[in-house]
């Protein structure tokens, strides 16, 4: 996921995020039995969501940190500090899509999880695996005012 920061990428290794995030993960593991591995997976998205919004904080009090949100949304660059607040803003809305989106934009953003793979998982389709990935988009884009969102 950092490949898609450059600029974020020159202050953060990619393997010290996931380390950090699955070091937190773990001990969460030590208190939780997980029926199901959507359950897992789901526990796991959130806590590099966490890590990510943790990362955007540190990086915003620092100053001059970037974290392009619009380099995913494919749209013209902000101002270091718009972007760094869309990105903390994208992760912080995450929590507030309905739980099918919510599982389904996690999988595929966080996880980068194909369609196929998230409709097997949740027993659904394909295109409704689509569909709930299209409308966590338009409810995000909603939530952030409609500046952009992650293709």
């Amino acid at each position: 996921m950092l490949r898609r920061f450059p600029r974020v990428r020159v202050r953060e290794q990619t393997a010290d995020v996931v380390r950090e995030a699955a070091m937190s993960l773990l001990a969460a593991l030590r208190e939780v039995d997980f029926p199901t591995t959507r359950d897992f997976f789901a526990l796991a998205a959130e806590h590099v969501r966490r890590r990510l919004v943790h990362l955007a904080r540190r990086h915003s009090r620092r100053g001059g940190g970037h974290l392009p949100l619009d380099e995913v949304a494919h749209e013209a660059p902000d101002g270091a500090d718009e972007g760094l607040a869309r990105w903390q803003e994208l992760h912080e809305a995450v929590p507030s899509l309905p739980a099918e989106q919510r599982e389904v934009f996690s999988l595929r953003f966080y996880h980068g999880w194909e369609h196929r793979d998230i409709a097997e998982l949740l027993q659904v389709s394909t295109k409704q695996s689509q569909r709930l990935w299209l409308r966590a988009q338009v409810r995000l884009g909603e939530l952030l005012g409609g500046r952009g969102l992650p293709q």
